[in-house]
C-alpha cells in the first residue's frame, strides 16, 4: 500500500514533520532523469533548468551552514 497519493501529499507530510529543519527542496525536473541517462550530473547536463538552480541554492545554503567559502563549490562540480 502507499502511503501518499502524490508527491504533493508527501511534501505536506514532510513540510509538517520537519519545516524548521528544510533548508531548500529540489522541484522535480526531467532534465536530473536526462542527466542521469547519460551518466551526467544535472547541473553539466541542463545547467538552465530549474533543478540545476534548486541543487546550486542547496549546495550554497549547505555551505553558508558550515562556513564553507562558497567559490570553493565551483571546483567541487
Amino acid at each position: 500500500t502507499c502511503l501518499f497519493r502524490s508527491g504533493r501529499d508527501a511534501e505536506m507530510v514532510a513540510r509538517a514533520m520537519f519545516d524548521k529543519q528544510c533548508i531548500g527542496q529540489i522541484h522535480y525536473d526531467e532534465a536530473v532523469v536526462e542527466a542521469s541517462g547519460q551518466k551526467s550530473v544535472v547541473g553539466q547536463y541542463a545547467p538552465a533548468s530549474l533543478a540545476a538552480h534548486d541543487f546550486a541554492q542547496l549546495a550554497s545554503r549547505i555551505a553558508d551552514a558550515l562556513d564553507f567559502p562558497t567559490n570553493q563549490l565551483q571546483t567541487l562540480s
